[in-house]
């Protein structure tokens, strides 16, 4: 009921300004790079100046950034006269966008004047509640008023540890993404060709996540950069809400009519269709494909089709079609006989000629892993709906959200609120909890002058108990040569001390003692030895015998001379620059710089003498986890939790090679030190040697 009520504005007395504070924040030093300077082709010219807490056309007041892209930055708004919180999405100036400008408004035009307000699928894809430009220092710049979401699916998903959309939270997904592209195909002849699970957002069922966003602006203004022409803010997270809405479609910047022919190359590349491939006529139809992809993407947590070319080591489009075959077997005549492209990548008898060889054929049912019996059955017939070479044999929107399989994962019409906050939960209940048989519940602690004491102790016992308890009995093999040693220590104490009879062993020693000592008569030499053998003075007692000399040799042998004093290691510099942890460090083998990966999906040089950022590189969608400098190469490597490993080549400061395979995070990596071999490990429980 509050996200439908956010809909409409209320006629009573509209919202006052509030004020937000303009001088107790964090100031982020000039020379850092930050937020949408990080983008490669970033100008700050063409960027509108919001401020926090500036009222722009007399009605929408900016309370805080919720994010930034290419060609826009978003913000969250009070909406004065409506009463209600909404979401800006501010442009670029308009000269930088040309025509795709007014794409994705025509595009909400057309919903209002051919859409039905009663079809089912008008609620999945996101609402337009204004639009109008607003002038800024350097020209004009779209303003589109949207209802305020919650996360894409994407980040949704990245919250899970598994990686994965659990069944019935992928099952109500999949229901209003078939409403939408239902709305969208029949009633508005609208082809979205850009969907994925960044573009799929889950909606927000109550306003404390907004009023929470506007206290914590208030009292906790988040860090940014003061310049002379603008001020440049860190992105702020709504809260997790208390209740979830529906998922919606969004962001119509790439769709097209789809009453007229289209032949260009359109969707993400590892989603892309056959029939764009081939630059053969598409319609609606590719975003079925494309549908069918992403589903595989977010439930099997990897792609269904990589496009990676073995000799360009990059996405190619013949390397596509070669997995297509693997998966699909040839394409018929009939769809090559349309394609401008067809001749390229097939003969005139529709054998592939893409000079790559074609993967090993394989089907659905080997790579599918998470389901089983009929269960698996039916989502395969599903995926089969939606995966075919000739567009005509694809189901419809419509007909995919009635088929029986798309039914049946639904599990009894589940409550998607109340999965999406269960499984968004799930990290904090997988690694905050205490084990039910925590050595905690025994202890009593009494408040007494140890008792902080006390609590180091308890905290280090609740963590050695929960990161050890599965590995307290060492390995039967182990454990029985542990006892071994144990019982020889034992039979050797209690042997008497008898003088043993001289052996050769003792004799070879003696001579070794002796040699040493002639070796080193009258004055001493200076030694660079950490350990040094302590001869007797003159007319000392020594021992007699061969094995008491050995014995006292190697007693002697392993006093230490005393270190000389130094100062106590002192802190000489602390470097921010990172917006999340740091998870990985590596030091170039000459001494001049140093690089540091964080969660924030950036990877920073720094200059070792003087600790100043030289360069920041983008490239990574999630975490990074492992960095490695080659001494031999002027390359960088790195991987992270999107299952990417990429190669820098630190002369053009970019990615000259990816490595793909892992089926899950990449969490570290490691340099032969002579040749050019890397080893990768990560949570698919593989280790790979390139």
């Amino acid at each position: 009921m509050a996200s439908l009520l956010r809909r409409f504005p209320w006629p009573s007395r509209s919202w006052k300004p509030i004020a937000f504070p303009t001088s107790d924040f964090a100031r982020i030093p000039v020379d850092q790079i930050i937020e949408e300077e990080q983008l490669p082709d970033y100008r700050a010219s063409r960027y509108y100046p919001v401020r926090i807490g500036e009222v722009i056309r007399d009605r929408y007041q900016v309370v805080g950034k919720l994010g930034f892209g290419a060609t826009s930055t978003v913000w969250l708004a009070r909406d004065l006269s409506g009463r209600r919180h909404v979401a800006l999405k501010l442009f670029i100036h308009s000269a930088s966008m040309g025509g795709q400008l007014d794409n994705e408004l025509n595009m909400y035009k057309r919903m209002k004047e051919r859409g039905s307000r009663f079809h089912p699928g008008r609620s999945a894809v996101r609402e337009l509640l204004d639009s109008f430009d607003v002038e800024g220092p350097d020209g004009q710049h779209r303003c589109l008023v949207h209802p305020p979401l919650w996360d894409s699916v994407l980040t949704f998903l990245h919250r899970n540890p598994v990686r994965r959309l659990p069944k019935p939270v992928l099952a109500g997904v999949l229901q209003y993404v078939f409403l939408a592209l239902d709305f969208l195909h029949n009633e508005c002849s609208i082809i979205h060709t850009d969907i994925k699970a960044d573009n799929i957002m889950l909606g927000i069922g109550d306003d404390s996540v907004f009023i929470d966003f506007e206290e914590e602006e208030q009292r906790n203004p988040l860090p940014r950069k003061v310049l002379d022409d603008r001020t440049i803010y860190l992105s702020r997270e709504l809260g997790m809400p208390k209740r979830l809405g529906a998922p919606v479609l969004c962001d119509f910047g790439s769709a097209v009519y789809g009453d007229v022919e289209h032949r260009e190359v359109v969707q993400p590349s590892v989603y892309r269709s056959p029939e764009v491939i081939l630059q053969a006529p598409w319609d609606y139809k590719i975003d079925i494909w494309n549908v069918g992809c992403m589903v595989w993407d977010i439930f099997e947590g990897g792609h269904l089709f990589f496009g990676h070319d073995p000799e360009s080591d990059t996405y190619r489009s013949r390397a596509h079609l070669a997995d297509m075959i693997a998966l699909l077997g040839q394409p018929p005549q009939h769809l090559l006989s349309r394609g401008n492209l067809s001749s390229k990548f097939f003969s005139d008898k529709g054998e592939f000629q893409g000079g790559i060889p074609v993967p090993d054929p394989i089907t659905l049912e080997e790579i599918e892993t998470n389901l089983d019996g009929e269960d698996k059955e039916m989502f395969l017939r599903m995926m089969r709906m939606m995966l075919q070479w000739e567009p005509s044999l694809r189901s419809s929107a419509k007909e995919l959200g009635d088929s029986r399989d798309a039914a049946a994962m639904e599990v009894a019409e589940p409550n998607l609120s109340s999965l999406a906050l269960q499984n968004a939960r799930r990290s904090k209940l997988l690694f905050a909890s205490i084990p039910a048989e925590s050595p905690r519940k025994k202890l009593k602690l009494t408040q007494d002058p140890a008792v902080g004491e006390q609590r180091e102790k308890d905290a280090l016992s609740v963590r050695l108990h929960a990161e050890y308890r599965h590995l307290q009995a060492l390995p039967p093999a182990l454990a029985q040569k542990q006892a071994n040693a144990a019982s020889a220590r034992k039979k050797a104490k209690k042997q008497p001390a008898s003088e043993p009879a001289a052996n050769p062993d003792d004799q070879k020693a003696q001579k070794l003692i002796e040699g040493i000592a002639e070796k080193t008569p009258g004055a001493q030499e200076p030694s660079t030895a950490l350990v040094q053998i302590r001869r007797p003075p003159p007319g000392a007692n020594t021992p007699h015998t061969p094995s008491q000399a050995l014995s006292s040799a190697r007693a002697q042998a392993t006093q230490q001379i005393k270190p000389e004093w130094h100062p106590p290691w002192k802190l000489m510099r602390v470097i921010s620059g990172h917006l999340g942890w740091v998870r990985a460090l590596a030091v170039e083998p000459n001494n001049q710089w140093f690089a540091s990966g964080a969660g924030d999906r950036t990877i920073k040089i720094w200059d070792l003498a003087t600790g100043n950022l030289r360069l920041t590189l983008t490239g990574h969608i999630s975490t990074v986890r492992g960095l490695a400098v080659s001494p031999r190469h002027p390359y960088l490597f790195s991987c992270g939790e999107d299952k990417m490993v990429k190669c820098w080549d630190l002369e053009t400061n970019r990615v000259i090679r990816h490595y793909h395979g892992h089926l899950s995070g990449v969490y570290t990596l490691a340099l032969h030190p002579t040749l050019d071999v890397l080893v990768t490990g990560g949570r698919d429980g593989a280790v790979r040697v390139w």
